[in-house]
């Protein structure tokens, strides 16, 4: 195996919105090129991670010289993304993600993933932009951001299999410097077009794609006419729970040891003519009264939420950038 690593200057990009799912968290762009489409039967031939901090930029990437190197590749991805709290991909839950962990299975290595923030889950569900594209290609993504004088490879994933196949045939430095540079700009270029979620209804995307919330990851949540549920997994040292309503902590919650799920169910009340709404300062307040007060403060500055109640939707209008901030509380201040 072989194992690259550049380290460049980046423009790093904040923004309130991904800052209120993600701030302080550790991101890890990450990508893969493989010899085929199915795990099973596939390898993985080379990893590629980003990090960045402070505005600088490192890129560490392993490449499989044989086939025998894909057991240490992966274990050397392991141990990077393990240091993350959520990778950016593209299209990386339907394939990056699964992909590795279906391999790693394979050794028998523990590959403990981190929240995935897909950003083609993203734009495909929660953005007309492919009206503008025609195609949702991360390289037509970034075609319509401008951003393809950024990239100098050449090739595509196709491209890179056949190469590949050449390469263990015949190794060479070219074959290996361009499938290494594809995988290079794949990953700088998918962080630099991190921007296109201003075009999205990125608060709505979270609702249905989850994020991290303390030492929970959030898989989904969705306002019922009954009220909110929400679907979650503990991340660490998982155990078994169970909660029934009461006056203090109004709503269920069950939480298994054997896969890690959580389940919270809490019931709604309709004011008005389709109004439904949750006592937020009740339930956050019988977590923990005296932080409970730092995240009712925050909830405050937000027209959704008043006197104490959170209106989790208005007629048909869903909440979800409130829904989302009391669910990302109610999890941070957990402590099972």
């Amino acid at each position: 195996m072989k194992r690259f690593c550049d380290e460049f200057d980046i423009d790093e990009f904040h923004s309130r919105v991904l800052d209120t799912y993600f701030g302080g968290k550790r991101l890890c762009v990450y990508d893969i090129e493989t010899t085929g489409l199915f795990p099973r039967n596939d390898m993985i031939m080379l990893t590629g991670m980003l990090t960045i901090e402070n505005g600088r930029a490192r890129a560490d990437q392993f490449f499989a010289e044989t086939l025998n190197d894909e057991k240490a590749v992966l274990e050397a991805t392991i141990a990077v993304l393990r240091r993350a709290d959520v990778v950016l991909t593209y299209n990386g839950r339907s394939f990056d993600i699964p992909f590795t962990r279906t391999r790693a299975a394979k050794y028998g290595l523990i590959c403990d993933m981190p929240y995935d923030l897909d950003l083609f889950t993203v734009l495909s569900g929660y953005s007309e932009i492919k009206k503008f594209t025609g195609s949702l290609s991360q390289k037509s993504i970034e075609r319509f951001m401008g951003m393809t004088a950024d990239r100098d490879d050449r090739i595509d994933g196709r491209e890179s299999i056949r190469l590949y196949e050449q390469y263990l045939s015949a190794p060479s430095y070219a074959i290996e410097k361009t499938i290494m540079l594809h995988n290079h700009d794949d990953i700088c270029q998918l962080y630099r077009i991190l921007p296109v979620i201003r075009q999205t209804d990125f608060h709505r995307a979270m609702s249905k794609m989850g994020f991290p919330a303390g030492s929970y990851i959030i898989k989904t949540s969705k306002v019922t006419s009954a009220g909110l549920a929400v679907e979650a997994l503990q991340r660490n040292d998982p155990v078994d729970y169970i909660s029934f309503p009461t006056e203090n902590a109004p709503y269920s919650l069950r939480m298994s040891s054997g896969d890690g799920s959580v389940e919270l169910d809490i019931p709604g009340e309709t004011v008005g003519e389709g109004t439904l709404v949750i006592d937020a300062k009740t339930i956050l307040t019988g977590l923990s009264g005296e932080r409970a007060a730092e995240a009712l403060d925050d909830l405050e500055n937000y027209p959704s939420f008043e006197s104490g109640y959170l209106i989790l939707k208005d007629g048909q209008h869903v909440n979800y950038l409130e829904t989302n901030l009391f669910i990302r509380y109610f999890f941070d201040l957990m402590h099972i």
